[in-house]
């Protein structure tokens, strides 16, 4: 027979809240109990029942939200318990509506009217806090953390988070239970979020405090220290890797390892980069060191900047030690001078006001004395030209004027006028001996100013007589008196078979030689001797000597000898 279910009473003893994991305290299905009746009111007999809960969104008709059934439901006197959730599970969002029905189906036939749901102790903390998707607060509201506060008292521990609205404005607020700085007690406000945006506070006043506007701007006092930086000094901004920055209001923009000792620094990035002045900068690099006051250095590698505003721009171990001395890249370049400036490979401004720019040969080039300015440019430096074809080449349309000299410089066409002349003239008659070492007939001195060429040429008048046979003479121009000739540098003059040996004979000499010389004095000499074939009863007499030196600056070009005369090459 088949029986009519008229009644039923039941009891939700406790309701889901949520059923995510990360609130597992939270229940996750609801407790349902319940007596079936017939239409007399009598509880049903002993047995099984099949039930079917259903959840709607209206008390009749409406949108099926949830089905669960459980079969073979045991009754003892009409009462029945069952966990809904336990078989399909329920979720947040199935309880979001404003309003939910249950119906509940006995052996296929449904009971009415539908359950309306309502709320339980636990949906009321669900619909607050744990897991809220979305609502209205008004009101003060003080969360507490047991695990930072322990109860003293239950009306007084301190909260983490306190949210206050007043007409519609107000304000949340993050607290930290402990000031690790001060080692107070009391709670610190940490975060405040407001209309105007959200503030962030450090632990002390030194600290942060972050302002982000709702405009997008953020606005900041203290110091910034975001990886794993560390920042002791004051007021400081440090962003990177294992940076630290000690000096106050420094900043470091980046990189890694790197250090800042002195107030305002800054290392902009790079690896182990040190800047150790007050207001000293190293923009990035390697294993670089400002570590003068207001000192920089731009980059490059094993650098350092220790004069105050001192300057290294790049390269490689390049050292500026002078005040505002710089190095604008390069190797092995020293400005260590005040106000020096190298630049190069391994220039060496090492006195004050001094300049100096190296070529690349690999030895030093260093000054002797403040205010030097010294080129090693050993392809030649050119003005107007980039292919000076000595050390020095000016090209300009200015011709002589291309170049302006003090008043008591040396011009080309004064050179005729300068001391750089010396001569000698001797009215001696000089008697030649047979089988000698060469005798000095004449000698003169000269002094040079730099170094360049000495032009020599020494005359004198043979005569020759005592002999129908060979009478000759060997003439020539020497640093060291005595000793033989030396080719190609002598002159030959004389004859033999004279028609008379008493008759004499005249034949003028002339002799050059060119030296090359440093700055100094020197003194050369005029010297002869007979032919050593001359017969034995020839006489050879010098008359007359004369020896000139002529000083010509080595900037007129080279100077060579051919068959004993000279020319100058440009």
């Amino acid at each position: 027979m088949k029986r009519m279910y008229r009644g039923l009473l039941c009891t939700l003893v406790l309701s889901l809240v949520s059923l995510s994991t990360v609130f597992p305290a939270i229940p996750s299905v609801i407790s349902y109990q319940g007596r079936l009746t017939d239409a007399l009111g009598e509880p049903s007999a002993e047995g099984t029942a099949n039930l079917v809960f259903s959840m709607y969104d209206n008390a009749t008709g409406g949108t099926l939200l949830w089905t669960e059934t459980h079969p073979g439901v045991t009754l003892s006197g009409g009462l029945f318990s069952v966990f809904l959730g336990s078989l399909t599970p329920l979720t947040d969002s199935l309880l979001a509506g404003p309003g939910r029905w249950l119906e509940i189906s006995v052996n296929g036939e449904a009971i009415t009217p539908r359950t309306q749901i309502g709320a339980s102790p636990f949906a009321y903390r669900v619909g607050t806090v744990d897991g809220a998707m979305a609502g209205v607060m008004t009101g003060d509201l003080t969360l507490l953390n047991p695990d930072y506060f322990p109860q003293k008292d239950a009306m007084a521990p301190a909260s983490i988070i306190k949210l206050g609205f007043l007409d519609g404005a107000g304000s949340i607020s993050l607290y930290d239970p402990v000031d690790s700085k001060s080692g107070s007690s009391d709670p610190v406000k940490r975060v405040t979020i407001l209309n105007d945006g959200i503030v962030m506070f450090g632990a002390t006043e030194d600290d942060t405090t972050l302002i982000v506007a709702p405009n997008g701007d953020i606005i900041a006092k203290g110091q910034i220290t975001m990886g794993e930086n560390s920042s002791p000094g004051i007021q400081t901004s440090v962003l990177g890797f294992q940076n630290t920055a000690n000096g106050d209001s420094s900043t470091i923009g980046g990189g890694s390892s790197n250090v800042t000792y002195g107030a305002m620094s800054v290392v902009a990035g790079g690896h182990e980069n040190t800047a150790g002045g007050d207001g000293s900068t190293v923009s990035g690099g390697r294993h670089n060191e400002a570590l003068g006051g207001y000192a920089v250095v731009a980059g490059g590698e094993e650098n350092s900047a220790t004069g105050p505003h001192a300057v290294v721009s790049g390269g490689l171990d390049n050292a500026a030690a002078g005040a505002f001395g710089v190095v604008p890249g390069g190797n092995l370049n020293q400005a260590d001078g005040e106000y020096s400036h190298a630049a190069g490979r391994r220039a060496k401004a090492l006195h004050d006001g001094s300049f100096v720019w190296a070529d690349h040969t690999d030895e030093d080039f260093a000054t002797t004395a403040p205010d030097q300015f010294i080129i090693r440019a050993k392809g030649g430096v050119g003005i107007g030209t980039n292919n000076p074809s000595g050390a020095l080449e000016i090209v300009s349309e200015l011709g002589d004027s291309a170049v302006i000299l003090p008043n008591n410089a040396i011009g080309s066409d004064e050179l005729q006028n300068e001391s750089g002349l010396a001569g000698t003239f001797s009215s001696q008659t000089i008697f030649l001996t047979q089988c000698g070492p060469m005798q000095t007939l004449t000698s003169v001195t000269i002094t040079i100013p730099a170094a360049g060429y000495i032009l020599l040429s020494g005359t004198s008048t043979l005569e020759a007589y005592g002999s129908n046979s060979r009478n000759q003479s060997i003439m020539q121009i020497d640093e060291a008196e005595g000793g033989s000739y030396t080719a190609p540098f002598y002159a030959v003059t004389g004859s033999g078979n004279y028609d008379s040996p008493s008759r004499r004979h005249y034949y003028s000499m002339a002799v050059q030689r060119i030296y090359t010389k440093e700055a100094g004095t020197y003194t050369f000499y005029l010297e002869a001797q007979p032919h050593p074939q001359n017969g034995g009863d020839g006489r050879t007499n010098m008359m007359n000597p004369t020896l000139t030196a002529t000083y010509i600056p080595s900037a007129y070009g080279a100077i060579t000898v051919q068959s004993g005369l000279f020319r100058a090459i440009e």
